[in-house]
């Protein structure tokens, strides 16, 4: 290749490669050199789809390399498959992510696992190629389905396409694994609800931040996940998913998801909420036997151990460190949480993102009163709800009696 001028960025498809006998590597190792001996620096992209197992040898060649099947506008592939009966060379955004979940020790600086581009901002897209009969899309008149015949793009016509929880969803999954950020939309028609989510600056941030470094799942249980990803500032991205059906809460504890980078900062601190008897304990003991922690709401409240109506714990008496924690899409810092920070009613399909940070010694005093303030009343609001909880319970349970009463009098 001579010099060429005016090219930044090589997207090398594989297509056509299917009785080739030597190793995927050696043709993209090949067009690297030819590249590299024109003189201008560019971006190559390799795109082989997971074939030859590029993220063990990407790094060494050009710059992000595909990892899976092209992407299309669905969210999952019980969708893809069993609803919209795509072929098999266009992937969910789900199994996309899947795939890519044990890639994260190939991610580096100037080399990235390539999920492909985005899907954010289309209302469905158009797939083509081959068709079992036997397996038509509903869609589509059978006579498009003969064997051997190819279905364009113009006889598909436009299916799928991922609500707006949806996108913001996939557009966090990109920025945490790192994955590059190309548009898939056209951006001249883009949506103020588009725009917004492509230009959100601190997911933007965490994407390009110079560690480098991907995302990793560090728990999921069901369909709840929490990924991380360190930050070269020292703070660390989380990203709270729910891949089901119905809202749910999600919980990050320093001590399970952030262990090392919480231990410097632990202090002691007491049970959170108190579990204690407000009246003199012989007071509660003794007035309890008469039975008016089932019948009396108040003494329950006021005599919680002896009752044994305490909240249960978020942190018993022990060590725990407290971090800022910070809504990266709202662009908030929402307070300093001690242990634990829950986000509550996280919708079906929706991505939180947070930055987690413990090294606090940054912050003015009055700053620091402020955010330890809003923690504190997040968790009042919390032990609030669950006071409120235990007064109906104990509201049930007097109802309960007072009519067992009423119906033993009558007997």
């Amino acid at each position: 290749m001579t010099r060429t001028a005016g090219v930044d960025y090589v997207k090398y498809d594989y297509c056509g490669m299917d009785n080739v006998s030597l190793p995927t590597r050696h043709y993209y190792e090949r067009m690297s050199a030819a590249m590299n001996a024109t003189g201008r620096p560019m971006v190559f992209s390799i795109c082989s789809w997971g074939l030859g197992e590029p993220h063990l040898w990407g790094a060494d060649v050009g710059h992000s390399w595909r990892t899976d099947t092209d992407l299309f506008a669905v969210w999952d592939e019980p969708t893809a498959r069993g609803v919209l009966r795509l072929p098999k060379m266009f992937g969910s955004v789900m199994a996309a992510v899947e795939r890519q979940a044990h890639l994260a020790p190939y991610a580096r600086r100037g080399g990235f696992n390539d999920l492909d581009m985005l899907v954010v901002g289309l209302s469905g897209m158009s797939a083509y190629g081959t068709v079992d009969p036997s397996d038509c899309p509903p869609h589509l008149p059978s006579f498009y389905c003969k064997p051997g015949q190819a279905v364009t793009r113009e006889m598909w016509g436009e299916v799928g396409g991922l609500t707006l929880t949806e996108q913001r969803a996939h557009f966090s999954l990109w920025c945490m694994l790192s994955s590059p950020l190309m548009l898939g939309n056209d951006p001249r028609t883009m949506s103020r609800a588009t725009l917004r989510i492509l230009t959100a600056p601190e997911l933007i941030a965490i994407s390009q931040d110079g560690l480098a470094k991907q995302a990793e799942r560090i728990w999921s249980d069901g369909n709840r996940q929490i990924w991380r990803k360190d930050l070269s500032d020292g703070s660390r991205a989380m990203l709270l998913f729910n891949n089901g059906n119905s809202p749910v809460d999600i919980t990050m504890r320093w001590e399970r998801d952030l262990r090392e980078a919480a231990l410097p900062w632990r202090r002691s601190v007491a049970r959170e909420p108190p579990c204690r008897d407000v009246h003199e304990r012989k007071f509660c003991i003794y007035t309890a036997r008469s039975g008016r922690c089932d019948t009396d709401r108040d003494f329950m409240l006021e005599c919680m151990r002896t009752c044994r109506a305490c909240q249960p714990a978020l942190w018993n008496r022990s060590s725990q460190a407290a971090a800022l924690v910070r809504d990266a899409w709202e662009q908030e810092d929402l307070g300093i949480y001690r242990a634990q920070f829950t986000a509550h009613l996280v919708e079906p399909h929706e991505a939180r993102v947070y930055v987690v940070r413990f090294d606090l010694r940054s912050l003015e005093h009055d700053t620091y009163k402020k955010l330890a303030g809003r923690g504190r009343q997040a968790r009042t609001r919390v032990r609030e709800k669950r006071q409120a909880a235990i007064r109906q319970a104990a509201n049930r349970a007097a109802l309960t009696s007072s009519e067992g009463n009423r119906t033993e009098a009558r007997m």
